[in-house]
């Protein structure tokens, strides 16, 4: 029987890190947003602190997810590529992220006890984009696990699909003032990051095989930089080499399909 095909996400998202020395203030990349014309000075803005939870194994961050609890929210966050995170949300009134409900909804394993492992503390300002494509955050995010902290900053872009292209034309004018690079979206600690590629149906098109196995390889190579950038581990870099060879292997493959 072939596997049933996941509908087009009504609404993508696009994550890139903020580079360049020591982390700005969220209004000064802000004010850059708005010099170079991508975003208007009318902005609403917000502050909030995440509980991280994973097992002793760092089993969740491997899979390059996220599972977090804020004001009796838990939430299951799976990176799909640098355009998509899929994020199950369920009641957890008493802190404690219920699991066995979060991997019924989702269809993701967890394992079957967790603990908090880091917390995030994420203040930023958002506002729409020119044109109205879309919106755009900026977030200043501190991340901490025991006795290590992790400070940055990211521009999260989120736009309907039929107005993603719009709203990526306007980002054009960014890198001459920001240094970016795209993220996988989910921001846990951990090691290393291994994706398996999702099944292919019996009747794939061509062009459905390649997405397929080339987000897999992409959300590889993406988590693991996110890791590198974090902390180089050996284990994180092999990994990110994994995912890119596995990249050019699906470019290589479909060549004919791609001329």
């Amino acid at each position: 029987m072939a596997a049933a095909r996941p509908p087009p996400p009504t609404a993508m998202r696009l994550v890139l890190a903020v580079g360049g020395g020591r982390p700005a203030a969220v209004a000064d990349t802000f004010r850059r947003l708005v010099e170079t014309g991508v975003a208007e000075y009318v902005w609403t803005g917000y502050r909030r602190t995440r509980a991280i939870w994973d097992d002793a194994d760092g089993t969740i961050a491997a899979t390059g997810a996220e599972l977090s609890t804020s004001g009796g929210i838990a939430r299951l966050t799976l990176a799909d590529g640098p355009l998509r995170a899929v994020v199950h949300a369920i009641a957890a009134p008493d802190g404690t992220p219920p699991l066995i409900d979060l991997a019924a909804q989702s269809g993701h394993e967890l394992p079957e006890q967790v603990r908090i492992v880091a917390r995030c503390t994420e203040t930023g300002r958002r506002a729409a984009l020119v044109g109205d494509a879309g919106h755009i955050t900026v977030e200043a995010t501190l991340h901490t696990a025991g006795q290590d902290q992790h400070r940055g900053r990211r521009i999260i872009l989120e736009a309907p699909r039929e107005s993603m292209a719009a709203a990526l034309e306007a980002l054009h004018a960014l890198p001459g003032r920001l240094l970016l690079r795209p993220v996988s979206g989910a921001p846990s600690g951990g090691d290393a990051v291994r994706v398996a590629p999702d099944g292919v149906p019996d009747d794939a098109t061509a062009g459905e095989a390649l997405l397929a196995t080339g987000r897999a390889a992409l959300r590889q190579v993406l988590g693991n930089l996110d890791r590198i950038a974090a902390a180089p581990t050996p284990e994180a870099i092999h990994q990110f080499r994994v995912g890119l060879r596995r990249l050019r292997s699906a470019l290589g493959l479909f060549r004919d399909c791609l001329d």
